[in-house]
């Protein structure tokens, strides 16, 4: 029963206004990709192998130039089989969220006891970390799940030894997620040393490694192949190794880590940031283990935890204490601060049942309120990861495009540039499932002041995986200035310009932009009213759509 409650409970948090967060974060950047499985950003800043070579290179179709191949071949099954929507991919995330759960009741049942599990499930039903990375279609979630089955499997392995062979998959398919999945292998050695030091023996754990290395050959021929040809690995690899990659890659967004003194002193404050209870929770817990430590009285299950947690920290310092990086310590450290509740209630159980309600009550608000709600709260009741599902106004924006062009097809599609034409292949395919729509000779014309992620998804997309004509401002009026007849000589006969406001999401991003002397000439002298509106959560006007001819 208790079970069951803590899954309802997780569940809610997890799905409950699971569409609501706007297209802004990098789960775009991976959406993108994943909807024709193709290495291409639309960006000058960090171009692909694919932009590279005239005829790109077999190896340049193993994996990708940034992340391994996983989240993007999840990613394109979920489209291919529900459409290219992120609510779709939140889903099949949300349901791993949930498994992760399990996951960690399984694990800590097993090194810690039925109780500490119990407590343990029912502090990560509402953590706010836990939930946020469960909405959010980012490979994170995929290291945790893949980190905590392989350990499941371990688990599963000193009764029957075949799961060995579960393990190695479990390990290549974290490390096909991401590098990070690495830190799998360590605590899978601590785990056998402390639970099953036979196992480090077993044939079967070697052949599971094999396996593993097997699983992640393509990812190591394209960096050897890659080196080869252009003399650097991929950007994540590079990037570690301080390569020079500005041939290929001007802007490198989140890896300005800083210096060692400043990811350590910046280690807890990001965690306070993202997740103000956990951390309240963390800090004594981790303090009291060590404690018990150092005075001999820890178990070997307790030891694990404690070291998985160290090794977390190792982890995170060199690489950089991110949201994204810091939440895959959330599940030992919800297993940590169980212990100790635990301990708490082994002595004193009413001061365990007045600290678990509270924490428990305020881990839930806060959680609603980072996660769920639409309004921010103070920082005692809210996140900084409430940005990462705010609702700006663009996915009403996104549900208009749906209406306006998602039902027909371009019958006049812009020249790409040359070293774009493989995305010639990719419209043929027709990933939008649009080519047996009615024609629509519609050019849609946009104010570039906006946020580029949104861009990405909302404009890009439709433009290079469907041929929509999509310009800017500028671009038209450049256009216009050169070629007054340029758009009606290639038959188009139908604008729809999508304006700004001052109240528009941007991201930071602020271009100088022509957009408004192309308003004022266009629209506002002539008196020509928006066709449409589109407000944000709040009510305030984000975007006008305007229609008008050539």
């Amino acid at each position: 029963m208790i079970i069951a409650g803590c899954l309802v409970v997780a569940a809610f948090f997890l799905f409950f206004r699971l569409g609501k967060g706007d297209p802004v974060t990098d789960e775009v950047e991976l959406a993108f990709r994943s909807i024709g499985y193709m290495d291409f950003l639309a960006t000058p800043f960090q171009t692909t192998p694919l932009e590279w070579f005239s005829d790109a290179p077999w190896w340049t179709r193993l994996t990708f130039h940034d992340h391994p191949p996983v989240i993007f071949a999840l990613g394109y099954a979920v489209f291919q089989m529900f459409g290219d929507s992120l609510l779709a991919l939140r889903s099949v995330f949300a349901i791993l969220g949930l498994a992760s759960l399990w996951l960690v009741y399984q694990i800590s049942k097993k090194v810690l006891g039925e109780s500490v599990s119990l407590i343990a499930l029912a502090i990560a039903s509402v953590n706010t970390y836990l939930t946020w990375i469960g909405r959010i279609g980012l490979q994170e979630e995929l290291v945790i799940f893949f980190t905590l089955l392989s350990i499941w499997f371990l688990i599963k392995a000193e009764q029957n030894r075949l799961y060995f062979i579960f393990w190695g998959a479990g390990l290549g398919l974290g490390l096909l997620s991401k590098y990070t999945a690495g830190l799998i292998l360590p605590i899978s050695i601590l785990y056998l040393w402390y639970f099953n030091r036979a196992g480090l023996k077993q044939k079967y754990f070697y052949i599971a490694i094999g396996l593993t290395i097997l699983m992640f050959s393509p990812v190591l021929i394209y960096n050897i192949e890659m080196y080869r040809t252009v003399g650097h690995f991929d950007l994540q690899v590079s990037s570690f190794l301080g390569q020079d990659v500005s041939a290929h890659w001007q802007s490198l967004p989140g890896k300005e880590i800083g210096s060692l003194g400043e990811r350590l002193a910046s280690f807890y404050p990001n965690l306070w940031q993202n997740d103000r209870p956990l951390a309240l929770g963390l800090v004594p817990s981790l303090l009291i283990l060590f404690y018990l430590y150092a005075r001999g009285r820890l178990e070997k299950g307790e030891k694990f935890i404690f070291w998985t947690i160290v090794l977390y920290h190792l982890l995170i310092v060199v690489i950089g204490p991110s949201q994204r990086f810091l939440v895959m310590l959330a599940p030992w450290a919800v297993i940590a601060i169980a212990y100790v509740l635990y301990l708490i209630f082994k002595k004193r159980v009413r001061v365990f049942a007045a600290l678990a309600v509270v924490f428990l009550v305020y881990q839930g608000a806060y959680n609603f309120q980072t996660n769920l709600a639409y309004g921010e709260g103070s920082s005692w009741l809210g996140s900084t990861l409430h940005n990462e599902s705010a609702a700006y106004g663009y996915n009403e924006l996104e549900k208009y495009l749906r209406e306006l062009l998602d039902t027909k097809k371009p019958s006049v599609k812009l020249e790409l540039l040359s070293q774009h034409r493989f995305i010639e292949s990719v419209r043929d395919s027709d990933f939008r499932k649009i080519k047996n729509n009615p024609g629509a000779a519609t050019l849609i014309i946009y104010d570039p002041r906006v946020d580029q992620v949104a861009k990405l998804w909302l404009y890009d997309r439709r433009y290079y995986y469907d041929g929509w004509p999509f310009v800017s401002a500028d671009e038209f009026l450049q256009v216009q200035q050169v070629a007054p007849q340029y758009f009606s000589d290639l038959g188009i006969s139908d604008l729809y310009y999508i304006a700004t406001t001052p109240e528009t999401f941007a991201g930071g991003y602020m271009p100088q932009s022509g957009a408004e002397e192309f308003e004022q000439n266009t629209f506002v002298n002539q008196r020509i009213k928006a066709e449409k509106e589109i407000p944000d959560r709040a009510g305030q006007i984000v975007f006008r759509i305007y229609h008008f001819g050539l």
